[in-house]
């Protein structure tokens, strides 16, 4: 198994494994189901050094947290975004969602409802073309839009806009042509960077594996063609990876590209 694996490579190394939301698929899966199918690899992720961020397809889980009786020890791990002092610089460690304005209840409702849909294609094709990260991807990719349309009738954030534009160097402004919700993130993280809540983004939730710049980097997803890892030292360099058989393979990818 490809993840057993990878968390032997991260005990190997003496690793902090952080997980940046959407470990589970709540969304469309019952978690009593979730938890019976996976039992064996949430024992393991519970006796490793080990923090669970939740994303929005799993922040369910946060009410677990005030229960008397956790339904799994894995949960005990459950944490809000982290922070943390790495080589002089302030990491967040977070799913991302937290910045999304589409990601509300109505989203959720709307996923549900297609849920049992997204099982029958899933189980039915041998292709990895059909996964959730798509279905997100695509569902969320439909909400920026009509949000955007939206958001241009009522010009709520035309001030904002220019205003995070206004303090973006040159060649990342140049990079910020293409890629529209990945663009839009980018401005909402970059934000709060500038308003000094930290000095390095890393996040999953786009699941565009890549960096941008030296403040963003997406740990990507394990759920697509590849299976992305960041790697980070305690002097705060950041490699990515993606994982195979035979162990990792550094990934040199940005998350938009110029051209």
């Amino acid at each position: 198994m490809l993840l057993n694996g990878f968390l032997d490579y991260v005990e190997r190394n003496s690793g902090e494994l952080l997980i940046v939301g959407d470990l589970l698929e709540l969304w469309y899966c019952r978690l009593e189901s979730v938890l019976s199918a996976h039992a064996e690899l949430f024992d393991r992720l519970a006796e490793m050094n080990f923090t669970y961020i939740l994303g929005n397809h799993d922040e369910d889980l946060a009410n677990l947290q005030y229960n008397e009786v956790s339904p799994h020890r894995l949960f005990d791990k459950i944490s809000p975004p982290v922070v943390r002092a790495l080589g002089g610089k302030t990491f967040k460690f977070m799913h991302g969602h937290e910045v999304d304005p589409f990601i509300r209840k109505r989203s959720k409702t709307l996923c549900r409802v297609f849920g049992p849909v997204v099982d029958l294609l899933h189980s039915n094709s041998d292709s990895v073309a059909l996964t959730y990260d798509l279905c997100s991807d695509v569902a969320l990719e439909i909400g920026e839009a009509a949000l955007a349309v939206w958001k241009r009738l009522f010009e709520l954030t035309k001030h904002a806009a220019d205003d995070c534009l206004a303090i973006l160097p040159n060649e990342e402004q140049s990079l910020l042509k293409r890629h529209r919700r990945t663009k839009k993130m980018l401005r909402r993280y970059r934000a709060d960077l500038h308003e000094g809540l930290y000095d390095v983004a890393v996040v999953g939730h786009t699941h565009k594996a890549g960096r941008f710049s030296d403040w963003y980097f997406n740990s990507g997803s394990w759920t697509a063609h590849r299976n992305n890892f960041l790697r980070i030292s305690p002097d705060g360099s950041v490699e990515l990876f993606d994982w195979h058989t035979f162990g990792p393979l550094r990934n040199s990818a940005i998350v938009i590209r110029d051209s």
